[in-house]
Order: structure tokens, then sequence, then C-alpha cells
């Protein structure tokens, strides 16, 4: 089973196992990407805080050809969080496409594009193999039920953060289960802020 990725597990959690197109309504999938990039960056131990609210790369290079290739969109200099998200949303479109890529290879979902005149016009990715996305799914929820409530927070926490910011909560729980668990998810997106972030990027 591959290691998802805040980005990976975004993209899954996104796209709607049936028809394979985005869940997300009124709400600006890029900037979500790009937050769960700078996200994975972070717990890559790849950006450091020089001071309250700004990021900066740390020298060396991320360990995969993804994060790098999310790192390069960052300058040099500090910059505040916000501007870091939208900096990598810059590349939305190369990165989701990588992003995607990795997940039919791991078998997780397939292409479907639809073509007029052989033009392709639009493009979807159904579920193929639900078992990845099942697990994630009993993870997390896993995760809100038993993991200690503590800092630094982890990639678990910074999924759920950009998931409830999303308005993805439904692709992990059912709509009438979440009352249940809400206390204790808001005690665990505290410890992964960066979905705050994107919900005033957004709104």
């Amino acid at each position: 089973m591959p290691e998802l990725t805040v980005p990976h597990a975004l993209v899954l959690l996104e796209l709607d196992d049936r028809t394979g197109r985005s869940r997300i309504t009124g709400f600006s999938p890029t900037y979500a990407l790009a937050a769960a990039f700078v996200a994975e960056l972070e717990i890559q131990e790849r950006l450091a805080y020089p001071r309250a609210s700004h990021v900066v790369v740390r020298a060396g290079q991320a360990g995969s050809a993804l994060l790098q290739q999310a790192e390069a969109l960052l300058p040099a200099g500090p910059v505040r969080i916000d501007q870091a998200i939208g900096h990598v949303a810059a590349g939305d479109r190369a990165l989701r496409q990588a992003v995607l890529d990795d997940l039919e290879r791991w078998g997780a979902i397939r292409t479907d594009v639809t073509r007029v005149l052989a033009i392709p016009i639009a493009w979807r990715w159904p579920t193929v193999d639900g078992s990845i996305e099942a697990d994630l799914v009993a993870r997390l929820r896993q995760h809100v039920e038993t993991a200690p409530v503590e800092l630094p927070g982890t990639r678990e926490d910074a999924i759920l953060s950009l998931a409830r910011a999303a308005g993805l909560l439904t692709a992990i729980w059912a709509e009438d289960a979440l009352p249940a668990v809400r206390e204790r998810l808001e005690r665990r997106t505290r410890l992964s802020p960066i979905g705050k972030v994107v919900w005033d990027l957004t709104r």
C-alpha cells in the first residue's frame, strides 16, 4: 500500500468515487492542494519558521521529485504562510497532474477522457481500487478516536484540517455521524491550522 502524502490524500478524498469528478463546491481546489503541499513540506521539515506565521525553505532539497517541484515554486526569502500557498498554487495544473498520475500508477483511479471529434474536452478520474481510499478513511477515523492530542500535529491532522476547510468531511464520515466526532475533530484540527489559512484565502 503506498504511503499517501497530504496532497495525495486530499485529492483522493476530493474525487467522487463514482463520477470521478471533484466533490468540492464553492471552494477553490487550487488553494486546497497548494496548502496540502505546504503542509507536507512542513511535515518533512523542509520549511523553517524564522518568525511567527512566516516560512522559509531550508537548505538542501526535498526528498521526492513531486515535493521538489512544489518547493521550487517558493521564493528564497521568508513569506507568510498564505503567500507561500499562493506561490505553490501558481503551479496547480502540473502539481495536480503529478498527483493524479501517482494515484493512477498505484491503481487507485483511472483517467477517462471525453473527446469530441478526437479533441479532449473533459476529464474524470473514477475509482478503480477503493481499498486505498478505504484504508485512508479508516486511518483518519481511528486517529480522531484514539490518537493523543499533542503538538506537533501529524500528517493526519493536516489532512483533517484541510478536509474540514474544503467541505470534504463527508468523504470520511457519513453526514449523520459527524455530530458525534465534531468536538474531537475540532481539537485535532487546531493542531494543524493550515485549513483555517485556506478558509480565509477563499472566503
